[in-house]
């Protein structure tokens, strides 16, 4: 609520990671509170995305007409996957100078347990390996940018155009073989079919007998400048033969072995 003030910082290092520990100071749900040592709260997944000075400001009072967001500049990325069961930990490492921000950041506090994140810290040692305080059930706000996993998209020009464009972005670590489910068969609503969101049908099969090779976007090998690891552009007259109907797609992913690592959501299109 407060203008902050120009601000250079010789080091502004960030780490995120999934957390073995629960955010609570007391923990809940028989995963044990936060540690004070900080190195027990991050799995080995603990990934480094941001090194180096953090220079920026001023940036007006949050809530003016010019108010925005304090970007960190993150280089490198972080796969988070919430049906583990993981908390989320992002750990800042601030070396190098004794500057603040000059004003607080904004934060939501709440009943413990309620709120969903918890701030501890060492405001004394960049590089402390336990903390020196705690505020239960207090959080900075931080706005996080991010990409769905296997995030499938599919579009075309319109009746007169018949092409087809899918694409599929950020695919599962260790993907390297899958399928493109298609059904025509759309009663359900989109997602709530039986085989990962699909009702099967003809086209489903039809798909799932062919044998896997790169190009093939029905059964593909994963590889480089082809679906899915780029763009599916289908030419114009491609979907004429299909205009007036509606499809259910899906891309499922698996390793090596062949064993599952991923799915898309389904994406319902209509070629009208």
């Amino acid at each position: 609520t407060a203008t902050v003030a120009a601000f250079s910082f010789g080091t502004w290092d960030v780490m995120l990671a999934s957390s073995p520990t629960d955010y609570t100071v007391a923990g809940q749900g028989g995963v044990p509170g936060h540690s004070l040592t900080l190195a027990n709260n991050l799995n080995s997944d603990a990934t480094v995305v941001r090194t180096g000075p953090l220079v920026g400001g001023p940036y007006p009072p949050s809530g003016a007409p010019a108010a925005t967001w304090i970007p960190w500049g993150l280089t490198g990325t972080f796969t988070y996957d919430p049906t583990l069961g993981n908390d989320f930990v992002i750990q800042i490492d601030k070396c190098g100078t004794i500057s603040m921000w000059g004003t607080s950041m904004d934060g939501q506090s709440g009943t413990a347990g309620l709120n969903g994140g918890n701030r501890y810290g060492d405001t004394a040692i960049c590089n402390a390996v336990t903390t020196s305080f705690s505020n239960n059930e207090f959080v900075p706000t931080v706005r996080i940018d991010y990409t769905e996993n296997n995030n499938l998209q599919a579009s075309w020009g319109g009746p007169a155009v018949a092409d087809f464009n899918v694409t599929l972005g950020m695919l599962s670590p260790g993907a390297v073989e899958g399928f493109t489910m298609l059904s025509a068969t759309t009663v359900l609503p989109a997602g709530q079919g039986p085989i990962y969101g699909l009702l099967p049908d003809s086209l489903t099969w039809l798909g799932l007998v062919q044998p896997a090779a790169i190009g093939n976007p029905f059964h593909f090998i994963v590889g480089p400048g082809t679906y899915p690891t780029n763009p599916l552009n289908l030419p114009p007259g491609t979907m004429a033969p299909f205009v007036g109907q509606t499809w259910d797609l899906v891309v499922l992913l698996f390793d090596g072995s062949f064993g599952f690592v991923g799915n898309s959501n389904v994406v319902r299109f209509s070629f009208n």
